[in-house]
């Protein structure tokens, strides 16, 4: 990861070779660029950190690199917030969308065996598909569901 980095402070974060190459078209760079080379047009890399800890109602978020005295590097920073109530209900009706999309494509690769002269157990079949048809219901729904096993 690379800043770039003008009088000490950062400008654009992240910043890539490919926004140093569009930022000065009229320069000719060469396919592999060392850190040391990238310095000299303002690009410092930045060291990542270690990520901590965050719950299903919260979010990481990544913030501005701050210079490490100690270290003498760009270090990146990493934050945690807790989830406002509509970014709850956002990622709580994203996950319900995508089971609902899973069990049903599980249901309609089991429609072949409702129709009438498959040689198959029906019983078992109605009670997948019902079991399918269930899951939202499922006091864990949508982030701890069991799909039912097929027969």
């Amino acid at each position: 990861m690379y800043a770039l980095i003008k009088d000490n402070i950062v400008v654009r974060y992240p910043y890539t070779v490919t926004d140093l190459r569009l930022a000065n078209r009229d320069t000719s760079f060469p396919n592999q660029m060392s850190d040391e080379a990238l310095l000299e047009f303002g690009m410092h890399k930045v060291e990542s950190t270690s990520t901590p800890l965050f719950s299903e109602t919260q979010v990481l978020e990544e913030g501005t690199p701050v210079f490490d005295q100690a270290q003498q590097q760009w270090k990146q920073v990493l934050t945690v917030r807790d989830m406002t109530a509509d970014e709850i209900q956002q990622r709580y009706n994203n996950k319900a969308n995508e089971l609902r999309e899973v069990r049903n494509d599980f249901l309609k690769n089991s429609d072949w065996a409702m129709i009438v002269d498959v040689p198959v157990d029906k019983s078992a079949w109605l009670n997948y598909r019902q079991a399918l048809r269930d899951i939202p219901t499922q006091s864990g729904f949508p982030f701890n569901v069991e799909f039912p096993v097929q027969p």
